[in-house]
């Protein structure tokens, strides 16, 4: 498939960041194309990281208070 600069049109060979002709920034694919498959696994790695440690807290609060009773 055939790219084009955004900007000036000019045609651009695969796998530059700028345009050889006008010299814009070109966005790159891979920064981009983030799959539901990556977004999934660093929502669930992010929860993970967030809730592991509330879990805990609770358990240990829980044991305490139920050693009090």
């Amino acid at each position: 498939m055939v790219e084009y600069c955004p900007k000036c049109n000019a045609q651009l060979p695969p796998g530059l960041q700028k345009c050889p002709a006008c010299g814009h920034r070109l966005r790159s694919k891979s920064m981009d194309e983030y799959t539901l498959k990556d977004i999934f696994w660093l929502t669930a790695a992010i929860l993970g990281i967030v809730l592991l440690p509330v879990l805990i807290l609770i358990g240990i609060v829980w044991l305490i208070l139920s050693q009090l009773k």
